[in-house]
């Protein structure tokens, strides 16, 4: 990788997979043990670091978008977060197990609602309180 960017080419990525265990409290992960080499990392600090280079050098979180901007332009940019990718999808199955579906489909809407009013600015509208307890 070079010093710019946080995320190995797919090309050039690491081809042997990690294997992580990660311990999650109340939503939040807690402690991140790497399996095969038994390292442990417990601090946020330490954890988000360990998470963002170890998955950076898979090749995860990059993404290309394009985006429909609230004011009607389109921009087009590319994002890395190697670390919230890994703990979004770890999410992810979490809820897979431990939520009923249809719970899991109203919150995933209410959800979707809540960031696109974070990102238009509707902070103080009436749709805002309705999420809010999300």
């Amino acid at each position: 990788m070079n010093s710019k960017t946080k995320t190995q080419d797919l090309a050039k990525a690491l081809n042997t997979p990690d294997i992580l265990d990660i311990k999650f409290k109340k939503g939040v992960s807690v402690k991140v043990t790497n399996v095969k080499d038994g390292t442990t990392h417990q601090t946020s600090l330490e954890l988000f670091l360990y998470l963002n280079e170890v998955a950076g050098e898979h090749g995860m979180g990059r993404i290309d978008i394009v985006e429909n901007r609230f004011n009607g332009m389109k921009s087009r940019g590319i994002g890395e977060a190697p670390v919230g990718t890994i703990l979004y999808y770890t999410h992810l199955d979490i809820k897979a197990f431990t939520m009923y579906g249809d719970v899991r489909k109203i919150k995933q809407s209410l959800g979707l609602k809540f960031a696109e009013l974070m990102y238009t600015g509707f902070w103080h509208s009436l749709e805002y309180e309705i999420c809010l307890p999300l």
